[in-house]
């Protein structure tokens, strides 16, 4: 599989590798989806770029709300109540929670797989902050491959250390303030 948004060139300054340098794109370019992979694990998120789901619900007596488990919520294209369309207007849509609220009161049907919706979850394009932190992640990856797994090494007065890190630190820098701590379910009725 390809990256999806990490470019190579991207990479390359990352790396400070100067533009017409050739000789590493191979490898960099080996690096660019693994360094994405690593910004999603550490964002705890399955995916950044602009995707539809499809989402059922067992539905708890009393439920007016539905939580997804979903990144970076959009909008919702439909939401069903017991196999019937719930009309735009009827419910409110809480994008930093991902959170669907049924208004006025009302409640799902009760029961196994009752309510369904359709959202759109995602960036288009991939916010800066998410492209620059892979950028950074694959650079550390580039810059660990040649060290013949020493961790550390000095002589004189230089000395160098490798991050344990797998994101390393200018990169978690730029994801923290977007870091899903802990994913959620819908678990019953919500106040």
């Amino acid at each position: 599989m390809a990256a999806v948004f990490l470019q190579l060139a991207r990479a390359e300054r990352a790396a400070r590798i100067p533009a017409g340098v050739t000789m590493h794109d191979a490898m960099l370019t080996d690096f660019l989806e693994p360094a994405e992979q690593a910004v999603l694990e550490y964002l705890s998120v399955p995916f950044l770029t602009q995707t539809t789901v499809g989402v059922t619900f067992d539905v708890s007596a009393g439920q007016g709300a539905l939580l997804l488990d979903v990144p970076y919520l959009q909008s919702v294209s439909a939401l069903t109540n017991d196999g019937s369309a719930v009309a735009a207007g009827d419910f409110y849509i809480d994008q930093d929670n991902a959170e669907v609220r049924l208004l006025g009161g009302a409640f799902f049907s009760s029961g196994y797989q009752k309510a369904a919706v359709t959202a759109v979850c995602g960036y288009s394009p991939v916010p800066e902050w998410a492209v620059q932190a892979a950028a950074f992640t694959a650079a550390a990856m580039f810059n660990q491959g040649g060290h013949a797994g020493f961790e550390s090494e000095g002589m004189s007065k230089y000395r160098y250390k490798l991050s344990e890190d797998l994101v390393p630190p200018l990169a978690q820098a730029l994801l923290n303030g977007h870091r899903r701590i802990m994913p959620r379910r819908s678990k019953g009725p919500v106040d």
